[in-house]
């Protein structure tokens, strides 16, 4: 085995290799107290399929690993085309301590099949040509969104709260949208104790 050091936080981390000098990785979180992950941080991890990622990612901190499938950032910025033209994409969670989803941080991810977004902005073209993305959740927590983030990502239904920026946005850019509220749906009596289940995505 061999091993190379990775940049985050301009802190140095070892990351082991294969014979063919490959990271032994198939997934991998990062802490909630990393700030930054630097430039090429990781670069050619072509087995990482799934990972957590605290801090700001960078437009090349995950360069040439194009097998990513299930993504979960959950502090910090995504930058402008972070994650762009990733086909192997799958699902993508971004929490709601994300400063931002930057411009075309998303863009081309043709096999994207659902976002849930709780970051404070989505920036132009954050989600564009997204060809086969069909849900999308946008939570309240989401404060602004560019009127082109979901452009020529014709397949998609966007999940939105009553009364939040985004159904004002899936309104104003005549979107397939799904108003989304926390409802009763079932009262019943336990132990003689009234019990009311909800129901929300």
């Amino acid at each position: 085995l061999n091993c190379i050091t990775v940049l985050i936080d301009n802190e140095e981390y070892l990351l082991l290799l294969d014979d063919e000098n490959k990271p032994l990785i198939d997934s991998y979180s990062v802490s909630m107290f990393v700030k930054n992950i630097e430039k090429n941080a990781f670069i050619n991890c072509s087995k990482l399929s799934t990972a957590q990622i605290a801090g700001n990612i960078d437009e090349d901190s995950f360069s040439k690993c194009p097998n990513i499938r299930y993504l979960t950032v959950v502090s910090g910025k995504i930058d402008n085309k972070a994650f762009a033209f990733r086909n192997k994409l799958i699902e993508v969670d971004i929490k709601s301590d994300v400063e931002a989803v930057g411009e075309k941080a998303f863009i081309f991810c043709d096999n994207l099949r659902k976002v849930t977004v709780s970051a404070k902005k989505i920036e132009n073209s954050a989600f564009s040509l997204c060809r086969n993305l069909e849900t999308a959740i946008i939570t309240k927590d989401v404060e602004s969104i560019v009127n082109n983030a979901f452009l020529g990502s014709d397949k998609v239904r966007i999940h939105v709260y009553k009364d939040s920026v985004a159904e004002k946005y899936v309104r104003k850019n005549n979107l397939k949208y799904i108003v989304v509220d926390v409802k009763p749906i079932v009262s019943a009596k336990i132990n003689n104790t009234q019990r009311q289940l909800t129901y929300s995505i």
